[in-house]
Protein backbone atom coordinates (compact mmCIF):
# COMPACT_ATOMS: atom_id res chain seq x y z
CA UNK A 1 0.00 0.00 0.00
CA UNK A 2 2.76 2.23 1.42
CA UNK A 3 4.83 1.85 -2.51
CA UNK A 4 1.53 2.29 -4.62
CA UNK A 5 0.48 5.62 -2.39
CA UNK A 6 3.91 6.63 -3.59
CA UNK A 7 3.67 6.03 -7.25
CA UNK A 8 0.48 7.93 -7.18
CA UNK A 9 1.58 10.86 -5.34
CA UNK A 10 5.08 10.34 -8.46
CA UNK A 11 2.33 10.81 -10.95
CA UNK A 12 0.73 13.56 -9.78
CA UNK A 13 3.65 15.21 -9.76
CA UNK A 14 4.81 14.38 -13.40
CA UNK A 15 1.78 15.56 -14.30
CA UNK A 16 1.83 19.08 -12.41
CA UNK A 17 5.82 19.87 -13.05
CA UNK A 18 6.06 18.23 -16.68
CA UNK A 19 2.97 18.14 -18.51
CA UNK A 20 1.91 21.47 -17.41
CA UNK A 21 4.40 23.29 -19.38
CA UNK A 22 3.40 21.59 -22.30
CA UNK A 23 -0.20 22.25 -22.18
CA UNK A 24 0.34 25.67 -21.99
CA UNK A 25 2.67 26.16 -24.81
CA UNK A 26 -0.34 24.26 -26.93
CA UNK A 27 -2.46 27.24 -25.95
CA UNK A 28 -0.02 30.10 -26.45
CA UNK A 29 1.32 32.86 -24.15
CA UNK A 30 -2.04 34.66 -24.73
CA UNK A 31 -4.25 32.34 -22.53
CA UNK A 32 -0.54 32.62 -20.36
CA UNK A 33 -0.62 36.19 -19.84
CA UNK A 34 -4.44 36.19 -19.10
CA UNK A 35 -4.77 40.08 -20.55
CA UNK A 36 -6.18 39.31 -24.13
CA UNK A 37 -9.58 40.40 -25.33
CA UNK A 38 -12.60 38.64 -26.22
CA UNK A 39 -12.60 37.94 -29.88
CA UNK A 40 -16.32 39.92 -29.62
CA UNK A 41 -15.19 42.77 -27.97
CA UNK A 42 -15.62 45.91 -29.73
CA UNK A 43 -17.79 44.25 -32.11
CA UNK A 44 -20.84 45.93 -33.51
CA UNK A 45 -24.44 44.35 -33.12
CA UNK A 46 -22.84 41.17 -32.60
CA UNK A 47 -24.30 38.86 -29.15
CA UNK A 48 -23.01 35.56 -28.84
CA UNK A 49 -25.82 34.77 -25.94
CA UNK A 50 -28.55 35.75 -28.91
CA UNK A 51 -27.09 32.72 -31.18
CA UNK A 52 -30.23 30.33 -30.61
CA UNK A 53 -29.84 27.03 -32.11
CA UNK A 54 -32.84 25.11 -31.28
CA UNK A 55 -36.18 25.44 -31.89
CA UNK A 56 -38.24 27.49 -29.64
CA UNK A 57 -42.02 27.72 -28.86
CA UNK A 58 -43.33 30.93 -27.83
CA UNK A 59 -46.76 29.19 -27.14
CA UNK A 60 -49.01 26.41 -28.10
CA UNK A 61 -49.37 27.57 -31.70
CA UNK A 62 -45.87 29.42 -33.14
CA UNK A 63 -42.86 27.93 -33.29
CA UNK A 64 -39.34 29.88 -34.14
CA UNK A 65 -36.04 28.61 -35.79
CA UNK A 66 -32.92 30.25 -36.20
CA UNK A 67 -30.01 29.42 -38.23
CA UNK A 68 -26.72 31.20 -38.30
CA UNK A 69 -24.26 31.55 -40.96
CA UNK A 70 -20.49 32.37 -41.23
CA UNK A 71 -18.77 33.12 -44.09
CA UNK A 72 -14.58 33.74 -44.30
CA UNK A 73 -13.89 35.84 -47.68
CA UNK A 74 -10.12 36.57 -48.98
CA UNK A 75 -10.33 39.72 -49.77
CA UNK A 76 -9.77 41.00 -53.53
CA UNK A 77 -7.95 43.96 -53.34
CA UNK A 78 -5.32 45.59 -50.28
CA UNK A 79 -4.45 49.47 -49.52
CA UNK A 80 -1.02 49.77 -48.14
CA UNK A 81 -0.88 53.39 -46.71
CA UNK A 82 2.13 54.86 -45.59
CA UNK A 83 3.15 57.73 -44.04
CA UNK A 84 6.23 59.84 -44.79
CA UNK A 85 7.61 62.85 -42.92
CA UNK A 86 10.81 65.05 -44.56
CA UNK A 87 12.78 67.60 -43.30
CA UNK A 88 14.54 70.74 -45.32
CA UNK A 89 16.12 74.32 -44.27
CA UNK A 90 13.45 75.04 -47.33
CA UNK A 91 10.52 74.22 -48.49
CA UNK A 92 11.79 73.61 -52.23
CA UNK A 93 14.55 71.39 -50.49
CA UNK A 94 11.84 69.51 -48.13
CA UNK A 95 9.42 68.62 -51.23
CA UNK A 96 12.75 68.03 -53.52
CA UNK A 97 13.98 65.21 -50.97
CA UNK A 98 10.43 63.80 -50.80
CA UNK A 99 10.13 63.39 -53.90
CA UNK A 100 12.78 61.73 -54.34
CA UNK A 101 12.17 59.20 -52.03
CA UNK A 102 8.61 58.90 -53.18
CA UNK A 103 10.16 58.04 -56.71
CA UNK A 104 12.23 55.45 -55.65
CA UNK A 105 9.62 53.91 -53.52
CA UNK A 106 7.38 53.60 -57.01
CA UNK A 107 9.82 52.39 -59.01
CA UNK A 108 10.66 49.69 -56.56
CA UNK A 109 6.99 49.01 -56.17
CA UNK A 110 6.09 49.06 -60.43
CA UNK A 111 9.00 45.92 -60.34
CA UNK A 112 6.62 44.10 -58.01
CA UNK A 113 3.95 43.99 -61.42
CA UNK A 114 2.05 46.46 -59.66
CA UNK A 115 0.48 49.17 -61.90
CA UNK A 116 1.30 52.92 -61.66
CA UNK A 117 -2.62 53.62 -61.65
CA UNK A 118 -2.66 51.53 -57.98
CA UNK A 119 0.28 53.98 -56.49
CA UNK A 120 -1.31 57.48 -54.70
CA UNK A 121 0.28 60.43 -53.53
CA UNK A 122 -1.80 61.99 -50.66
CA UNK A 123 -0.54 65.36 -49.72
CA UNK A 124 -0.73 65.80 -46.22
CA UNK A 125 1.29 68.89 -44.91
CA UNK A 126 4.05 71.39 -45.47
CA UNK A 127 4.61 73.50 -42.01
CA UNK A 128 7.73 75.86 -41.27
CA UNK A 129 9.82 74.25 -38.27
CA UNK A 130 10.60 76.09 -35.25
CA UNK A 131 13.73 75.79 -32.88
CA UNK A 132 14.46 77.78 -29.61
CA UNK A 133 17.71 80.16 -29.00
CA UNK A 134 19.01 81.28 -25.80
CA UNK A 135 19.38 84.96 -25.62
CA UNK A 136 21.89 86.33 -23.40
CA UNK A 137 21.42 89.72 -21.84
CA UNK A 138 23.59 90.77 -18.81
CA UNK A 139 21.49 89.68 -16.21
CA UNK A 140 18.68 87.70 -17.69
CA UNK A 141 18.18 85.23 -20.61
CA UNK A 142 15.23 85.23 -23.33
CA UNK A 143 14.41 82.07 -25.34
CA UNK A 144 12.90 82.78 -28.79
CA UNK A 145 11.46 80.91 -31.06
CA UNK A 146 13.14 81.29 -34.61
CA UNK A 147 12.16 79.24 -37.94
CA UNK A 148 15.17 76.42 -38.52
CA UNK A 149 13.17 74.80 -41.38
CA UNK A 150 10.10 73.12 -43.22
CA UNK A 151 8.54 69.93 -42.71
CA UNK A 152 6.17 68.36 -44.97
CA UNK A 153 4.20 65.34 -44.80
CA UNK A 154 2.61 62.91 -47.34
CA UNK A 155 0.96 59.52 -47.52
CA UNK A 156 1.53 56.88 -50.40
CA UNK A 157 -1.27 54.81 -51.15
CA UNK A 158 -0.46 51.37 -52.39
CA UNK A 159 -3.29 48.79 -53.81
CA UNK A 160 -2.29 45.29 -54.59
CA UNK A 161 -4.08 42.13 -55.18
CA UNK A 162 -1.69 39.68 -53.51
CA UNK A 163 -1.17 39.63 -49.98
CA UNK A 164 2.12 38.28 -49.81
CA UNK A 165 3.28 41.24 -51.47
CA UNK A 166 2.96 43.29 -48.58
CA UNK A 167 5.83 42.25 -46.94
CA UNK A 168 8.32 43.36 -49.71
CA UNK A 169 6.37 46.89 -50.11
CA UNK A 170 7.50 47.10 -46.51
CA UNK A 171 11.18 46.01 -47.37
CA UNK A 172 11.39 48.47 -50.08
CA UNK A 173 9.52 51.46 -48.00
CA UNK A 174 12.43 50.84 -45.36
CA UNK A 175 15.10 51.10 -48.19
CA UNK A 176 14.25 54.52 -48.06
CA UNK A 177 13.24 55.44 -44.50
CA UNK A 178 9.78 55.17 -44.67
CA UNK A 179 8.28 52.73 -41.47
CA UNK A 180 5.21 54.37 -40.57
CA UNK A 181 2.38 51.49 -42.19
CA UNK A 182 -0.51 53.86 -41.02
CA UNK A 183 -3.10 50.93 -41.88
CA UNK A 184 -3.77 48.64 -44.78
CA UNK A 185 -7.82 48.15 -45.94
CA UNK A 186 -9.55 45.16 -47.00
CA UNK A 187 -11.72 44.89 -49.84
CA UNK A 188 -14.19 42.72 -51.04
CA UNK A 189 -16.13 43.58 -54.50
CA UNK A 190 -19.27 41.91 -54.33
CA UNK A 191 -20.51 41.46 -50.75
CA UNK A 192 -23.86 40.93 -52.10
CA UNK A 193 -22.62 38.10 -53.76
CA UNK A 194 -21.48 36.95 -50.40
CA UNK A 195 -24.58 37.96 -48.52
CA UNK A 196 -26.66 36.10 -51.00
CA UNK A 197 -23.92 32.37 -50.56
CA UNK A 198 -25.48 32.39 -47.16
CA UNK A 199 -28.81 32.73 -47.85
CA UNK A 200 -28.90 30.38 -50.04
CA UNK A 201 -27.32 27.94 -47.49
CA UNK A 202 -29.21 29.46 -44.31
CA UNK A 203 -32.53 28.36 -46.85
CA UNK A 204 -31.17 25.03 -47.50
CA UNK A 205 -30.32 23.67 -43.42
CA UNK A 206 -34.02 25.93 -42.66
CA UNK A 207 -35.61 23.32 -45.08
CA UNK A 208 -33.56 20.36 -44.03
CA UNK A 209 -35.20 20.96 -40.28
CA UNK A 210 -38.52 21.26 -41.62
CA UNK A 211 -38.42 18.39 -42.71
CA UNK A 212 -37.16 16.90 -39.53
CA UNK A 213 -40.18 18.16 -37.70
CA UNK A 214 -42.45 17.15 -39.73
CA UNK A 215 -40.86 13.49 -39.48
CA UNK A 216 -41.24 14.18 -35.40
CA UNK A 217 -45.15 15.07 -36.00
CA UNK A 218 -45.10 18.51 -36.73
CA UNK A 219 -47.14 20.04 -39.16
CA UNK A 220 -46.40 23.64 -39.81
CA UNK A 221 -48.17 26.19 -41.93
CA UNK A 222 -46.11 27.34 -44.72
CA UNK A 223 -48.33 30.04 -45.70
CA UNK A 224 -48.44 31.98 -42.56
CA UNK A 225 -45.01 32.76 -41.41
CA UNK A 226 -42.83 35.58 -40.00
CA UNK A 227 -39.09 36.04 -40.94
CA UNK A 228 -36.63 38.82 -39.75
CA UNK A 229 -33.17 38.95 -41.15
CA UNK A 230 -29.56 40.45 -40.00
CA UNK A 231 -26.56 40.58 -41.31
CA UNK A 232 -23.11 41.73 -40.60
CA UNK A 233 -19.20 42.40 -41.94
CA UNK A 234 -15.75 42.07 -39.98
CA UNK A 235 -12.69 43.51 -41.29
CA UNK A 236 -9.08 42.40 -39.57
CA UNK A 237 -7.94 45.86 -38.78
CA UNK A 238 -11.14 45.67 -35.63
CA UNK A 239 -10.45 41.71 -34.88
CA UNK A 240 -6.75 42.52 -33.72
CA UNK A 241 -6.12 41.61 -29.87
CA UNK A 242 -2.70 42.40 -27.93
CA UNK A 243 -1.39 40.91 -24.81
CA UNK A 244 1.88 40.82 -22.51
CA UNK A 245 3.19 37.61 -21.93
CA UNK A 246 5.87 38.23 -18.92
CA UNK A 247 6.67 37.25 -15.43
CA UNK A 248 8.51 40.08 -13.26
CA UNK A 249 8.60 38.55 -10.08
CA UNK A 250 12.28 38.90 -7.97
CA UNK A 251 12.72 36.63 -5.03
CA UNK A 252 16.16 38.47 -4.56
CA UNK A 253 14.49 41.93 -4.61
CA UNK A 254 11.61 40.72 -2.23
CA UNK A 255 14.27 39.31 0.30
CA UNK A 256 16.33 42.32 0.09
CA UNK A 257 13.94 45.01 0.14
CA UNK A 258 15.62 46.69 -3.07
CA UNK A 259 13.82 49.34 -4.91
CA UNK A 260 12.34 47.73 -8.08
CA UNK A 261 12.68 50.07 -11.73
CA UNK A 262 10.30 48.36 -13.93
CA UNK A 263 11.10 48.23 -17.57
CA UNK A 264 9.11 48.18 -20.61
CA UNK A 265 7.26 45.16 -21.69
CA UNK A 266 6.46 44.33 -25.35
CA UNK A 267 3.29 44.16 -26.77
CA UNK A 268 1.92 41.73 -29.04
CA UNK A 269 -0.52 41.75 -30.82
CA UNK A 270 -2.63 38.85 -32.84
CA UNK A 271 -5.44 38.04 -35.13
CA UNK A 272 -8.82 37.28 -33.36
CA UNK A 273 -11.62 36.22 -36.49
CA UNK A 274 -15.11 35.18 -35.00
CA UNK A 275 -15.14 31.24 -33.76
CA UNK A 276 -16.75 29.01 -35.69
CA UNK A 277 -18.13 27.51 -32.58
CA UNK A 278 -21.21 29.71 -32.47
CA UNK A 279 -22.77 29.39 -35.95
CA UNK A 280 -24.59 26.72 -37.39
CA UNK A 281 -22.92 26.85 -40.89
CA UNK A 282 -19.21 27.66 -41.78
CA UNK A 283 -18.62 28.20 -45.07
CA UNK A 284 -14.66 28.34 -45.64
CA UNK A 285 -13.70 27.11 -41.68
CA UNK A 286 -9.74 26.79 -42.42
CA UNK A 287 -8.14 30.46 -42.77
CA UNK A 288 -4.31 31.36 -42.37
CA UNK A 289 -4.68 34.44 -43.17
CA UNK A 290 -7.06 37.29 -41.93
CA UNK A 291 -10.06 37.18 -44.00
CA UNK A 292 -13.36 39.19 -44.54
CA UNK A 293 -16.05 37.51 -42.11
CA UNK A 294 -19.48 37.97 -43.56
CA UNK A 295 -22.24 36.57 -40.71
CA UNK A 296 -26.12 36.39 -41.50
CA UNK A 297 -28.91 35.29 -39.05
CA UNK A 298 -32.34 34.35 -40.13
CA UNK A 299 -35.26 33.83 -37.96
CA UNK A 300 -38.60 32.19 -38.81
CA UNK A 301 -41.27 31.99 -36.90
CA UNK A 302 -44.00 29.51 -38.02
CA UNK A 303 -47.53 28.70 -36.91
CA UNK A 304 -48.64 25.54 -36.24
CA UNK A 305 -51.18 23.93 -37.87
CA UNK A 306 -54.10 22.48 -36.13
CA UNK A 307 -55.92 19.36 -36.86
CA UNK A 308 -58.80 19.59 -38.71
CA UNK A 309 -62.21 19.90 -36.78
CA UNK A 310 -64.53 16.99 -36.65
CA UNK A 311 -67.91 17.67 -37.24
CA UNK A 312 -70.76 15.27 -35.13
CA UNK A 313 -74.58 15.46 -36.18
CA UNK A 314 -76.98 14.49 -33.41
CA UNK A 315 -80.94 13.67 -34.12
CA UNK A 316 -83.17 14.87 -30.69
CA UNK A 317 -86.10 12.75 -29.79
CA UNK A 318 -87.60 15.19 -31.37
CA UNK A 319 -86.48 14.67 -34.62
CA UNK A 320 -83.94 17.70 -35.09
CA UNK A 321 -80.66 17.81 -35.83
CA UNK A 322 -77.41 19.54 -33.87
CA UNK A 323 -74.33 20.10 -35.56
CA UNK A 324 -71.45 19.53 -32.86
CA UNK A 325 -67.68 20.18 -33.74
CA UNK A 326 -65.15 19.03 -32.08
CA UNK A 327 -61.16 18.93 -31.94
Amino acid sequence: MVYGKRLYLWFIFYLLVWQAPLLAQVSGNANYAQQQQSAYNNRMNYNADNLLKSAVFFNDNTILLETNALLNLKADAYLAIFNLSQLGETASQADELMNKRIENITKETLALGIPAADIYTDMLSLVPVYEIEVEKKLFSKTYNEVPKGFEMQKNLHIKYTNSAVLDKIITIAAKYETYDLVKVEYYIEKPDAAYKTLREATNTLLAERLTELKKLGLNLDAEYHIIAEDAATYYPPAQYSSYQAFSSNSFDAIKKKSGIIQTQKPVSVYYAPLPNTHFDIVINPVIVEPVVQFTYNLKVKYLLKKPPVKELWLITPTGDMKNIKTE
